[in-house]
């Protein structure tokens, strides 16, 4: 999504903060345990809101596994149609659920702007001052400037992961068969899946 124009290391490496994206059950029990202790509440029981497709009930039943493995957790799943789920969500009207993104074009901010303050995608009640500045920074002050204004990129996207405004949980891959006589085919991870411009059989 994007390289380092000093030294073209890839957005993910340079923004990666491992507490937001490494799997740590022991961590997770530890932390429910003081939330339990700081909140007074004993347990937890709420329900996870997903589309009726078969892929977003596949990750539901994923999360509900994991979640239910943690002490006095107890998730159930609603599954609804995707246009009924939009609604909801635009509405706030959830207490878990999980939403995907994908950039029409190769740069960060495709992603990172969709968490900034005023946003239509986000309806989670996450705010951070901190980051709406960086992000206005990239946009608006160091546009011009490749250098700094990735730094402010990465920046954002660190706090963005240390204060767990979203979490990401899940990469879409696609097998794909090419025959051995088909030559130049392009694959862009962002926009159209496909360019056939330059294509050529052999």
């Amino acid at each position: 999504m994007g390289t380092n124009p000093k030294t073209g290391a890839q957005f993910e490496n340079d923004a990666y903060v491992k507490s937001a994206v490494s799997y740590n059950f022991a961590k997770a029990k530890q932390l429910l345990k003081e939330g339990y202790k700081e909140t007074g509440i004993k347990s937890i029981k709420v329900t996870l809101l997903t589309s009726d497709d078969d892929s977003s009930k596949q990750t539901a039943e994923f999360l509900q596994s994991q979640l239910d493995r943690l002490p006095n957790v107890d998730v159930s799943i609603q599954t609804i149609p995707y246009t009924q789920l939009i609604t909801r969500q635009t509405a706030g009207n959830y207490q878990i659920t999980v939403k995907n993104w994908q950039a029409v074009f190769g740069d960060p901010i495709n992603f990172l702007d969709v968490f900034e303050k005023g946003s239509s995608y986000l309806n989670n009640g996450w705010n951070n001052a901190k980051f709406n500045k960086l992000l206005n920074e990239s946009e608006n002050v160091y546009g011009n400037n490749p250098v700094k204004r990735w730094a402010k990129l990465v920046a954002a996207e660190k706090v963005l992961m240390k204060d767990q405004g979203t979490i990401p949980l899940v990469q879409v891959a696609r097998p794909q068969l090419l025959k051995t006589t088909v030559k130049d085919v392009s694959f862009n991870p962002t926009g159209v899946p496909y360019d056939f411009k330059n294509v050529y059989l052999k």
